[in-house]
């Protein structure tokens, strides 16, 4: 995994284990969609790993695709800094 150091992302998952978000990840693919990540937070004794879509460069292109996310495809999301 390739560190992001800046921008936005949609979140549309998050999952206690790394297998789950692969999996969605894998299904999303399958769907069609690309540029998936999956960002893990160390901050509590557990992890979370979450799965986003993006970069995106501006706040703004974010709350645009999540928006089509929704109504398009019906997938909730939404948007986070990187």
């Amino acid at each position: 995994l390739n560190p992001i150091e800046k921008g936005f992302g949609v979140q549309i998952g998050a999952f206690g284990d790394m297998e789950n978000a692969e999996r969605r990840i894998e299904a999303l693919n399958k769907k069609g969609f690309k540029n998936l990540l999956i960002n893990i937070d160390n901050s509590k004794a557990k992890p979370t790993y979450r799965v986003i879509m993006g970069p995106f460069d501006t706040e703004k292109s974010a709350k645009s695709y999540a928006g089509s996310l929704l109504k398009k495809h019906k997938i909730k999301g939404f948007v986070m800094g990187l």
